[in-house]
């Protein structure tokens, strides 16, 4: 153990601390000398094959055999409810979602038992976790005693679907177009508003992305597309790129029909390009242009094609071509009764318009982009609008109203949570505050982008360090 401290710390969790099984491992390695400690940690990866490799072949010395004694002396429903824990497949879960899984609310009782037999651990007030021997052995028996498998796969995935659909309507009101109706709070999960719908989104993070990966294994078409689509915002305000453009992927893995590969290659694209990886992105956008005939009327998604095109363009500083697709998208939607489609081609065509020199004529579009976004109550198109507005003021030499609306944009920024847009605007208020010769300004806004990109591990922060070298 000495000579593999760090393979002995592995072993003695992934024998969930149990005397037991830390002796049988003890026993394997003493009758084994030649099986290192870390090739003993590897076979104990296997979870199918843990609990066999944890039986010396007497019943005495067989940690399953043991665990079913403690199983076995349950109550059906407490027995019940540890089968179906051992399915879910997120780190730990909570009282709600506990509840859900065995169908009413009485589902208080149930934990106290499986926790005063010590096959729960309560490990935060209301949330509950195995340790990884048990979630093993809990998952052995639901897949020997449960009758419907399958109906309980769906049955978690429908839990966390319809509960982010609420989070999403708490994140985003105004969606395509449309002002969606505040879920009371009655309906789980028992939001109050946009900042508990945040806290609940940490709370489950963790636990929503391995769903997703849950869904896509069991082939859960349906709900792996709408926990994606409602997770995008959120990962995107906090900042989890990567993981974004995770979730899409899986969406895409499992997608059934044209019409929702396009909406999904959409969103990846997006997603990619906010990551730097342009190449990608753009492969992903041509793989969606590709389908586009098939794309119904009234559909969204060559708009959102277009956008996509804009904003890879913009990154590789090819503002004509931006423009040229932010003229098609404004060409689609401009006859359209949907304002938040509008609001965003008109944004897309002055921003290309400021980028290409012509602020003057950015300036009007912004301005009635930034009008339709607050009629619509669409904060988060309010702040990409402020952005625009800003960076227009900057080029027509109005530092003053530049700084304004990019400070209004950050209020927002911070009020949502988007941590990369925060770092942007950041970015941006330095750079206006050091064309005004300002340096104390710039550097400090600059700092405070640097730290945040750098949190993110986001390609952009390399710029705003290279700014900071410049000035100091």
């Amino acid at each position: 153990m000495d000579a593999e401290p760090e393979a002995a710390a592995q072993l003695v969790e992934q024998c969930a601390r149990l005397p037991l099984a830390l002796s049988i491992v003890a026993a394997r390695a003493a009758n084994q000398p030649n099986l290192s400690l870390s090739r003993l940690t590897e076979q104990l990866r296997n979870e199918r094959e843990r609990l066999d490799l944890l039986d010396l072949g007497e019943r005495d010395l067989d940690v399953r055999a043991v665990l079913s004694w403690s199983y076995q002396v349950l109550s059906e429903p407490a027995a019940r409810l540890f089968r179906l824990l051992g399915v879910h497949p997120g780190p730990d879960i909570d009282r709600l979602a506990c509840s859900a899984l065995v169908g009413d609310g009485k589902v208080g009782p149930l934990l106290t038992t499986l926790t005063a037999a010590h096959l729960l651990e309560e490990h935060q007030p209301g949330r509950y976790r195995f340790h990884d021997l048990l979630r093993v052995y809990a998952k052995e028996c639901a897949e020997r005693d449960e009758p419907d498998l399958n109906a309980v796969k769906v049955s978690i995935t429908d839990f966390y679907a319809k509960a982010m659909t609420v989070a999403d309507r708490h994140l985003l009101p105004c969606r395509d177009g449309q002002i969606r109706p505040t879920p009371p709070r009655s309906m789980p999960p028992h939001l109050s508003g946009y900042q508990d719908a945040m806290a609940w989104l940490s709370r489950e993070n963790a636990t929503l992305l391995a769903v997703i990966d849950f869904a896509t294994r069991n082939k859960l078409a349906g709900h792996v597309r709408c926990l994606a689509r409602a997770l995008d915002i959120f990962l995107g305000r906090s900042g989890q790129l990567h993981e974004r453009a995770a979730v899409h992927r899986r969406a895409l893995e499992v997608a059934t029909d044209d019409h929702g590969r396009l909406a999904i290659l959409a969103a990846l694209a997006r997603a990619l390009a906010r990551l730097g990886r342009i190449e990608e992105s753009t492969i992903v956008l041509d793989e969606a242009t590709e389908l586009l005939p098939q794309a119904g009327g009234g559909c969204s998604c060559p708009v959102a094609v277009h956008h996509g095109y804009v904003l890879v363009y913009e990154l590789q500083q090819r503002y004509s071509d931006a423009l040229r697709h932010a003229l098609r998208a404004w060409e689609l939607t401009r006859d359209q009764p949907n304002l938040e489609r509008q609001a965003d081609a008109l944004n897309a065509v002055a921003r290309q318009r400021a980028l290409l020199g012509f602020p003057a004529e950015a300036l009007p579009l912004v301005e009635r982009a930034l009008r339709l976004y607050r009629e619509l109550g669409h904060t988060e198109g309010e702040a990409t609008a402020l952005s625009t507005l800003g960076y227009t003021h900057k080029q027509l030499r109005q530092y003053g109203r530049s700084i304004a609306a990019h400070k209004q944009s950050l209020a927002i920024d911070r009020k949502l949570g988007s941590r990369y847009w925060e770092a942007h605007t950041l970015a941006q208020i330095g750079d206006v505050y050091a064309l005004r010769s300002a340096h104390d300004k710039a550097l400090t806004a600059w700092r405070q982008a640097a730290v945040i990109f750098d949190d993110l591990h986001h390609p952009e922060g390399e710029s705003v360090r290279e700014k900071l070298v410049l000035l100091t």
